[in-house]
């Protein structure tokens, strides 16, 4: 194996820095992160920090450590996303530190590992999964984003030897826990990447080893949760952690499938569709395919056990409900295929060199690749956001220490630009039929008819409704007549970036004389 330049590491995090900078939604350089996934989670993470209990003060179907990554940026950043964008930075550096590292140990010189692991986020950045531009949505902070990392250091810490062992299976349990407290459903990627490992010491009947490589990967997984499980404890949050994590998801995975048939037929209806609209991710996927077949050096179990965990991962993402930016993690074995590709590269005189004079042309390939720099609004643009309208109008308004309920929606950042924490447990309304969960409707409107905030938000894309002139949607209708029944109707404010076609109502509660 080639040696590790001591340049590698903090090159490969200034590279991340740069390429985040430019491609993501989160960045400093943008007016403002709009999507409502990276909001919710960001509104989590200031909650935790104000001391409420995820699950049970403030609903999400997210597992607890993508709240404590949110909650350290917005420990860094109070009032914005630039923390997470540090810690997206340093995430980013890991997946590719890792690919670097798996370059070095099938044989490359640094300068060729380094240049190829600096290309994978042309594939992770590329546009329609990272980032919408025509709808100005997703582009940073996805829980599939902080599980890259360690999806791309199990893949080198496997390639090692002849197969893990000791705490090299300790840690891989380790990070298999990790992501299990992120997206528990991603977890199917290391029960590929190690069954060929497993099964062939059971075939080879070494049931010592296969005993003590099982409990080394139970042990690494079970102390990953100690610290949570201990918090849910003392917090006496578990019931509800079960209830968001695990049956709200089981739940919002199969609306809409009612047997086994159903279920793989949506997969496969899904594994289609998507693979037609991210050409990116078939080239992905194909690049990581011919990097198994070409990776010689490696043993025959890590190969199976690399083409079986993106097996694994497909099903994970194909089985749920896909979306765009779930793709993300099938993308990382382009990684595979540039650390392959990098041992064919020669190996220059001046490794530093040749690698910044091919750097800037690759930083242009990504960037027009996510094209988010042509289409996001700037921080220098001069027209207010519809957050940083809304957020006006209520720091101008007659509550000193207002609370604010955003209404059958999905979270749209008002929270975050006003620095509240939600009063209401279930304080957006998720993607979920309201026949499988109603307890979330009922709660919002229940919180309105009682006045249980100063204001409350709706948001439609009529703006003139009235209490005699309600939307079509049953759902909307319901919380709109509630609010004007209660409240006085304060503005309605135009919709900006992914919702510049929408208007958002901004309702105050006014005692009676």
């Amino acid at each position: 194996m080639t040696a590790r330049p001591r340049w590698s590491t903090p090159a490969l995090l200034l590279w991340s820095a740069l390429v985040l900078l430019l491609c993501s939604g989160t960045s400093p350089l943008y007016a403002f992160h709009d999507w409502t996934d990276a909001n919710t989670y960001l509104t989590m993470g200031q909650g935790l920090l104000a001391g409420a209990v995820p699950y049970r003060d403030l609903f999400d179907h997210k597992g607890p450590l993508l709240y404590v990554i949110y909650a350290l940026g917005a420990a860094l950043d109070p009032g914005g996303f630039a923390g997470v964008f540090c810690l997206q930075c340093l995430s980013l550096a890991l997946t590719l530190y890792g690919v670097f590292r798996l370059a070095l140990y099938l044989g490359s010189a640094p300068g060729p590992a380094l240049l190829c692991a600096c290309a994978l986020p042309l594939f992770l950045l590329s546009a329609g999964v990272y980032y919408l531009p025509d709808a100005l949505d997703y582009g940073g902070g996805s829980a599939e984003e902080f599980c890259l990392p360690l999806f791309s250091l199990s893949l080198w810490l496997t390639a090692r030897g002849e197969g893990p062992e000791g705490w090299t299976l300790l840690a891989l349990g380790g990070l298999a826990g990790c992501v299990a407290q992120i997206k528990f459903s991603l977890c199917l990627f290391w029960a590929g990447l190690l069954a060929p490992h497993l099964l062939c010491l059971l075939f080879q009947r070494r049931g010592r080893a296969l005993a003590r490589a099982l409990a080394l990967l139970a042990m690494g997984f079970a102390l990953s949760w100690l610290p949570y499980l201990a918090y849910a404890l003392r917090t006496g949050s578990l019931d509800d952690f079960w209830g968001a994590y695990v049956l709200f998801n089981r739940d919002y995975a199969a609306a809409g499938v009612d047997s086994l048939r159903a279920l793989l037929r949506r997969a496969a209806e899904q594994t289609v569709r998507s693979l037609k609209g991210a050409p990116a991710v078939c080239l992905a996927l194909l690049a990581g395919a011919w990097g198994c077949r070409a990776a010689g050096r490696t043993p025959g179990p890590w190969r199976a056990g690399v083409l079986l965990s993106a097996a694994g991962l497909g099903w994970a993402v194909f089985s749920g409900r896909t979306m765009p930016y779930t793709l993300l993690p099938l993308l990382l074995y382009a990684g595979v295929g540039l650390a392959v590709l990098a041992v064919r590269l020669p190996a220059p005189r001046r490794p530093a060199l040749a690698t910044g004079l091919l750097l800037p042309p690759l930083l242009l390939l990504t960037v027009s690749a996510n094209r988010m720099l042509v289409h996001k609004p700037m921080f220098f643009s001069s027209a207010p956001t519809c957050q940083e309208a809304v957020a006006a109008r209520i720091r101008s308004g007659p509550c000193q220490d207002p609370t604010v309920l955003e209404a059958g929606m999905l979270s749209r950042g008002f929270y975050n630009e006003l620095g509240l924490i939600p009063p209401v447990r279930f304080f957006y309304l998720p993607n979920i039929p309201d026949a499988l969960h109603p307890e979330i409707l009922d709660s919002q409107l229940s919180a309105i008819s009682r006045q249980a905030t100063d204001y409350v938000i709706l948001q439609s894309g009529n703006p003139d409704l009235s209490e005699e002139r309600l939307p079509e949607d049953p759902r909307q209708a319901q919380l709109f007549q509630a609010a004007f029944q209660q409240y006085r109707l304060e503005a309605v404010i135009p919709g900006t970036g992914a919702v510049d076609h929408l208007f958002y109502y901004l309702f105050l509660y006014r005692p009676p004389l």
